[in-house]
């Protein structure tokens, strides 16, 4: 498989601890397990950090707390800092397919996730197990999603995620909340929000047809989960 092909001669010794997941899944949905490690940390390997109990990783069962990821998607996490591979983790999210290479520590080893939590981060940037990750369908028309946003690249408060501000009266957002004020946009379609300015995600959501639309969503855990369209933590 061209996913183990891309591996280095010494890891590919190796391959009787290597294991090759292959999670089938909805678009947009995320794999199941975080992060931990990287290039500029003290913990060098990129690491499972966590599995989340209803995600696809757990149900699949073979990613467990503690192994290396060599791959995700053909894309070699070897060397690599801790943003730049939650970003290929948060990338694995598009497609239906995802295909995970890890490596099981060995006998003797006490395990790769040892670092410490300031290098243990959630699927998406500066998630913290307070946070819930799920996917909405919404309604767009003519005005938009229903919602106004804040924040993005350059804002008048530095660099921040896209939220979502306030929902419009009278819309299907609002009448039927599945999103809130302070919620942050995460994905749209099949296009990441994270380093669009303000205006940059607007005129995108413009620029989708009429219809229903999947959002990927980011909410913190003590605000109300939405009744319908939650699908887990993934």
């Amino acid at each position: 498989m061209e996913e183990v092909k891309s591996l280095d001669e010494a890891t590919l010794k190796q391959l009787s601890d290597i294991h090759v997941t292959i999670l089938h899944k909805e678009e947009g949905a995320g794999l199941g397990f975080s992060l931990a490690g990287g290039a500029d940390l003290e913990n060098k390997a990129i690491t499972v950090h966590r599995v989340f109990p209803s995600g696809l990783a757990a149900q699949e069962g073979t990613i467990q707390k503690g192994d290396e990821v060599l791959s995700i998607n053909g894309k070699s996490l070897k060397g690599v800092a801790h943003n730049e591979a939650l970003e290929i983790l948060r990338r694995a999210r598009l497609p239906k397919q995802a295909v995970i290479v890890t490596r099981k520590p060995q006998k003797g080893e006490t395990g790769f996730n040892v670092s410490i939590d300031s290098s243990a981060s959630e699927e998406s940037t500066d998630s913290t197990s307070e946070d819930i990750i799920f996917t909405v369908r919404l309604e767009k028309t003519s005005a938009g999603l229903g919602f106004s946003l804040e924040g993005g690249k350059g804002s008048i408060h530095g660099d921040k995620p896209i939220t979502i501000n306030r929902l419009f009266k009278g819309t299907a957002s609002e009448q039927s909340p599945m999103v809130q004020p302070g919620d942050e946009l995460l994905q749209v379609h099949t296009n990441l929000m994270q380093g669009l300015t303000r205006f940059e995600a607007w005129n995108f959501i413009k620029t989708l047809p009429d219809g229903p639309v999947t959002a990927v969503i980011k909410r913190k855990n003590s605000r109300a989960r939405p009744s319908e369209s939650l699908r887990g933590e993934e």
